[in-house]
Protein backbone atom coordinates (compact mmCIF):
# COMPACT_ATOMS: atom_id res chain seq x y z
CA UNK A 1 0.00 0.00 0.00
CA UNK A 2 2.83 2.49 0.83
CA UNK A 3 4.08 2.20 -2.77
CA UNK A 4 0.33 3.63 -4.13
CA UNK A 5 0.03 6.25 -1.92
CA UNK A 6 1.77 8.93 -3.47
CA UNK A 7 0.31 7.69 -7.14
CA UNK A 8 -3.56 7.56 -5.24
CA UNK A 9 -2.94 11.29 -4.42
CA UNK A 10 -1.85 12.16 -7.70
CA UNK A 11 -4.62 10.71 -8.85
CA UNK A 12 -7.07 12.59 -6.66
CA UNK A 13 -5.40 15.98 -7.22
CA UNK A 14 -5.03 15.53 -11.07
CA UNK A 15 -8.92 14.36 -11.17
CA UNK A 16 -9.71 17.50 -9.39
CA UNK A 17 -11.45 15.24 -6.69
CA UNK A 18 -9.92 17.36 -4.03
CA UNK A 19 -10.47 21.16 -4.30
CA UNK A 20 -7.25 23.47 -4.25
CA UNK A 21 -6.03 24.55 -0.94
CA UNK A 22 -7.79 21.75 0.75
CA UNK A 23 -5.75 19.90 3.78
CA UNK A 24 -5.12 16.10 3.62
CA UNK A 25 -4.22 14.43 6.41
CA UNK A 26 -1.53 11.37 5.78
CA UNK A 27 -2.20 8.32 8.31
CA UNK A 28 0.03 5.81 10.06
CA UNK A 29 -2.64 3.25 11.22
CA UNK A 30 -1.41 0.24 13.98
CA UNK A 31 0.93 2.15 15.83
CA UNK A 32 0.60 -0.39 18.07
CA UNK A 33 1.86 -2.81 15.32
CA UNK A 34 4.48 -0.72 14.35
CA UNK A 35 6.24 -0.36 18.09
CA UNK A 36 5.94 -4.38 18.54
CA UNK A 37 7.63 -5.00 15.14
CA UNK A 38 11.89 -5.27 15.03
CA UNK A 39 11.52 -2.62 11.87
CA UNK A 40 10.19 0.47 13.65
CA UNK A 41 12.83 2.42 12.73
CA UNK A 42 12.26 1.37 8.55
CA UNK A 43 8.71 2.07 9.00
CA UNK A 44 9.08 5.18 10.72
CA UNK A 45 11.14 6.45 8.00
CA UNK A 46 9.35 4.79 5.17
CA UNK A 47 6.38 6.60 6.20
CA UNK A 48 8.26 10.19 6.58
CA UNK A 49 9.69 9.85 2.88
CA UNK A 50 6.58 8.92 1.50
CA UNK A 51 4.99 12.23 3.41
CA UNK A 52 7.65 14.03 2.08
CA UNK A 53 7.39 12.85 -1.44
CA UNK A 54 3.51 14.01 -1.22
CA UNK A 55 4.47 17.24 0.30
CA UNK A 56 6.93 18.18 -2.41
CA UNK A 57 4.78 16.76 -5.39
CA UNK A 58 1.40 18.99 -4.05
CA UNK A 59 2.16 21.72 -1.76
CA UNK A 60 1.48 23.59 -4.01
CA UNK A 61 -1.95 22.68 -4.52
CA UNK A 62 -3.30 20.99 -1.75
CA UNK A 63 -3.14 23.43 1.85
CA UNK A 64 -1.23 22.19 4.51
CA UNK A 65 -0.60 18.10 4.44
CA UNK A 66 0.13 16.89 7.79
CA UNK A 67 1.34 13.12 9.10
CA UNK A 68 -0.38 11.46 11.79
CA UNK A 69 0.31 7.89 13.85
CA UNK A 70 -2.63 6.33 15.30
CA UNK A 71 -3.42 3.39 17.17
CA UNK A 72 -7.16 3.08 17.46
CA UNK A 73 -7.67 0.07 19.33
CA UNK A 74 -4.34 -1.61 20.12
CA UNK A 75 -3.90 -5.42 20.47
CA UNK A 76 -1.19 -6.67 22.75
CA UNK A 77 0.51 -3.80 22.99
CA UNK A 78 0.67 -1.87 26.68
CA UNK A 79 3.45 0.42 25.36
CA UNK A 80 0.22 2.11 23.44
CA UNK A 81 -2.72 3.40 24.60
CA UNK A 82 -6.28 3.25 23.46
CA UNK A 83 -7.12 6.17 20.91
CA UNK A 84 -3.76 7.37 20.54
CA UNK A 85 -3.12 9.66 18.32
CA UNK A 86 -6.99 9.80 17.48
CA UNK A 87 -7.20 13.30 19.07
CA UNK A 88 -4.90 15.00 17.05
CA UNK A 89 -6.23 13.78 13.94
CA UNK A 90 -9.60 14.93 14.88
CA UNK A 91 -7.98 18.51 16.03
CA UNK A 92 -6.74 18.81 12.60
CA UNK A 93 -9.99 18.19 10.67
CA UNK A 94 -11.68 21.02 13.03
CA UNK A 95 -8.96 23.66 13.11
CA UNK A 96 -10.16 26.51 10.90
CA UNK A 97 -7.38 26.37 7.53
CA UNK A 98 -5.34 29.44 6.75
CA UNK A 99 -7.12 31.76 4.58
CA UNK A 100 -5.50 31.39 1.39
CA UNK A 101 -3.32 34.03 -0.17
CA UNK A 102 -4.99 36.38 -2.79
CA UNK A 103 -3.57 38.25 -5.46
CA UNK A 104 -3.92 41.40 -6.77
CA UNK A 105 -4.96 42.16 -10.56
CA UNK A 106 -6.24 44.71 -12.14
CA UNK A 107 -9.91 44.76 -13.45
CA UNK A 108 -10.31 44.80 -17.00
CA UNK A 109 -13.10 47.24 -16.48
CA UNK A 110 -10.69 50.24 -15.20
CA UNK A 111 -8.96 49.82 -18.64
CA UNK A 112 -9.81 53.61 -20.53
CA UNK A 113 -10.32 52.18 -23.58
CA UNK A 114 -12.59 49.56 -24.87
CA UNK A 115 -10.29 47.80 -27.37
CA UNK A 116 -7.96 47.54 -24.35
CA UNK A 117 -10.02 45.16 -22.46
CA UNK A 118 -9.77 42.59 -25.24
CA UNK A 119 -6.93 40.40 -25.05
CA UNK A 120 -5.20 41.62 -22.26
CA UNK A 121 -3.12 39.68 -20.48
CA UNK A 122 -1.68 41.82 -17.36
CA UNK A 123 1.52 43.16 -18.39
CA UNK A 124 2.36 46.10 -19.62
CA UNK A 125 -0.20 47.36 -16.96
CA UNK A 126 0.46 51.31 -16.30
Amino acid sequence: MKAMTPQIVDALVEAKSVCEGCRLAVVLTKKDVVIASPHVERVTREFEALVAQIKDAHSGYLGEIRAFTVAASPQDCEDVARGEGIGDLLRFWIEVPPSPAVEEFRSRAAMPRMIDRFGHDGEGDQ
